[in-house]
């Protein structure tokens, strides 16, 4: 694996939380396509994106999640 380009793999809960509720191998693969240098990359993920809109990214937002801002804020507010 090439080295992270993402600059917030850091703090990324997908990355680095065990618990986060995706298996090992979907981890592995975002982690490959979205985090490092890798077409689409970090600049298209919905989670960096979501993260630099909000200052956090819930849990149900993936890289590839296609779900609009709009709806996003929804969600959150009907699980608070």
């Amino acid at each position: 694996m090439s080295d992270p380009c993402c600059p917030n793999i850091d703090g990324c809960k997908l990355v680095n939380d065990p618990e986060f509720p995706i298996d090992e191998i979907s981890r592995e693969r975002y982690i490959e396509s979205w985090c490092h240098g890798c077409t689409p990359g970090y600049e298209t993920c919905r989670r960096f994106i979501i993260s630099k809109t909000l200052h956090f990214c819930p849990d149900f937002v993936l890289p590839d999640t296609s779900t609009p801002l709009d709806e996003i804020l929804d969600r959150i507010e009907t699980e608070s």
